[in-house]
């Protein structure tokens, strides 16, 4: 069709989700703990070059990879690493159905998240939709121009192979992209209202305890400055006994922070849950506040008379 670049079919699409299957490879054992899995993937050959998954070692299936030819199959860069490791995975064998039938490994492709956006990707085996066929399957098609003034045509198109093909849930990748970020979004939103809050009321605490702390020894201040205390002296004094307790607990906080930050994993993408700009920002901010509590009263405080602090209750 006009404006159609690339087109291919597939059992499941990215961000959608995968079937995942067990498999052995031949000559090989499983690995530690038993579990060897990859999600798995039926495609026409046209689909790597309609998503523009890169190939990495080998070939893609063609279009003479049929159901009369020798089994092959493609593996994902994670599965080669992880599987095959030291040893050149073309020309393995692969199976799915415990040694019935081979899958000889004709190529590595990359990864592609085939589920959550914010999980690593899973090892992926891809096998050629007339040797695997589905019941299901996703058209993809890459376009030269906006998807969306394709829709109808494409439509048309079907109906015209088969008027009795239903076809549904048609959605760009951004569109795709978008739901899978959509909830995640939300919360991190909520969470980020919540964190700014606490922040905002942590920093309003620190500095209305410690500059009424500061404030209820202008009486000292007066007596220190009396017996001959220089000003400067009296103010560093202030202000380290007065950040000392903050500087503390915002030590204990970053220790409960870091021993909490897993909770989040779930909900960052490529962003670590101990990011450094996060454990550097607000511990920065909260003694900043910290020190201006203490340093504004007490700068105040030093400069009145010694005699009008003594009256001072």
């Amino acid at each position: 069709m006009p404006g159609v670049a690339a087109a291919g079919v597939t059992n499941a699409v990215p961000l959608g989700g995968a079937p995942a299957w067990s498999f052995i490879i031949e000559g090989q054992t499983a690995d530690a703990n038993g579990v060897q899995d990859a999600e798995t993937f039926a495609v026409s050959p046209g689909y790597f070059r309609t998503l523009e998954v890169p190939l990495r070692a080998g070939r893609l299936f063609e279009p003479q990879d049929g159901p009369s030819t020798p089994r092959v199959a493609l593996i994902s860069q994670t599965l080669a690493r992880r599987y095959f490791a030291g040893r050149d995975p073309l020309g393995g064998r692969i199976s799915v159905d415990d040694g019935t039938t081979w899958h000889t490994v004709v190529g590595v492709v990359g990864d592609v998240r085939a589920g959550a956006i914010q999980k690593e990707p899973y090892p992926q085996l891809y096998f050629p939709s007339t040797q695997q066929p589905r019941r299901m399957m996703f058209l993809t098609v890459r376009t030269e121009g906006a998807p969306e003034g394709l829709v109808g045509s494409l439509r048309r198109e079907v109906a015209a192979l088969d008027a009795d093909l239903p076809v549904s849930d048609v959605l760009t990748m951004e569109q795709r992209l978008g739901r899978a970020v959509a909830k995640p979004q939300v919360n991190v939103l909520l969470l980020g209202g919540f964190a700014a809050v606490a922040l905002l009321l942590a920093g309003i605490g620190i500095y209305g305890v410690i500059s009424q702390m500061v404030a209820q020894r202008t009486r000292e201040i007066g007596i220190r400055m009396a017996l001959g205390a220089r000003s400067n002296d009296v103010l560093r004094l202030m202000i380290r006994q007065g950040i000392t307790p903050a500087l503390v607990g915002i030590a204990l906080g970053l220790v409960a922070a870091l021993a909490g930050s897993r909770l989040l994993e779930s909900l960052l993408y490529g962003v670590s849950a101990t990011d450094p700009l996060s454990f550097v920002i607000v511990p920065v901010f909260l003694a900043g506040v910290a020190l201006f509590a203490t340093w504004l009263p007490a700068r105040r405080a030093t400069r009145i008379d010694p005699t009008e602090a003594l009256r001072q209750e």
